[in-house]
């Protein structure tokens, strides 16, 4: 039975952790800050920024990385019942948009956002995003049609 509608919506906070684990981690292209807990899309890797490590890299050497990467995208229970969860949902959403955030990961991002709703039954989305957050391999903002051509 469809479920409805979803009538308020943030493009960039609906990550499937299974599809984050499997398609986005293995890419040469993804680096985790073990320390910060922040992801980036780093084109080359004399580009990566001191304390990242590419993802690919840190799942040979970390035995738990799973867990600290999902640390990084999920809420934690305490997180979830807080009187204002706000600044954790917030947070999250920073510390993975520069990654899921780039042209070619963000078209699979939000296929594999549209393919979990028609999956559990919902017929109506407001999304909300703001323009200028894709980004391209120099990590600057693609030209608005570009973008839009994203959705």
């Amino acid at each position: 039975m469809p479920k409805g509608a979803v009538l308020h919506l943030h493009y960039d906070c609906c990550i499937d952790r299974e599809w984050f684990l499997n398609e986005i981690c293995p890419k040469k292209t993804s680096y985790f800050n073990p320390q910060t807990r922040w992801f980036k899309f780093f084109a080359k890797p004399e580009e990566a920024e001191k304390g990242f490590i590419s993802i690919p890299e840190y799942m040979k050497k970390e035995p738990n990385w799973k867990e600290c990467v999902c640390n990084g995208i999920q809420l934690t229970k305490e997180e979830m019942f807080a009187e204002n969860i706000w600044p954790s949902f917030e947070e999250k959403i920073y510390k993975v948009d520069s990654l899921i955030l780039h042209k070619e990961n963000a078209i699979s991002y939000l296929t594999k956002t549209f393919e979990n709703f028609i999956e559990d039954g919902i017929q109506h989305i407001e999304g909300r995003g703001l323009l200028e957050s894709i980004f391209g391999d120099d990590l600057k903002p693609l030209p608005i049609e570009e973008e839009v051509a994203c959705f």
